[in-house]
């Protein structure tokens, strides 16, 4: 599986119909769209050498970058969970709830970090961050200031 995401710059019409004129004109097949007026993520199939220089044509994209392989979109996962109330648990018992639930997020993130498979951090973060976006799993807000 190789999957072209894209940060959605611009939401306007029309910008799905223009990004899969350029796959056509490449040869490039699309097997799955996943997305939102945040993030696109594109399953395709074909040449991308010649594709990839040509994704910036589209007006509102911005070509974030290849995956290859299988996508795991960031979810609250009951097993994770499950696993770090069982490890906080063990370790501190209930009496101390406060303390229970900050070390329970730690343990929380640290089960599911153990299974994402970390390259380079920076890159890993926005791919796994526009990737949840993508599945409307997480949106930015902008705060006041």
């Amino acid at each position: 599986m190789v999957w072209l995401l894209f940060w959605v710059v611009w939401d306007r019409p029309g910008i799905i119909n223009e990004l899969s004129f350029v796959f056509l004109k490449h040869g490039v097949n699309v097997r799955n769209i996943i997305g939102n007026s945040r993030a696109l993520m594109v399953d395709v199939d074909g040449d991308l050498d010649s594709l990839i220089p040509r994704l910036g044509s589209v007006g509102g994209l911005e070509f974030l970058g290849v995956i290859n392989g299988p996508i795991v979109p960031l979810t609250f996962s009951q097993r994770h969970f499950i696993a770090a109330v069982k490890n906080v648990l063990s370790q501190m018992g209930t009496q101390h709830v406060e303390r229970v639930l900050y070390r329970l997020g730690y343990e929380y993130a640290r089960v599911l970090v153990s299974e994402i498979p970390l390259g380079d951090p920076l890159t890993t973060v926005r791919t796994y961050l526009s990737t949840a976006t993508a599945y409307n799993r997480l949106t930015f807000k902008k705060t006041g200031g």
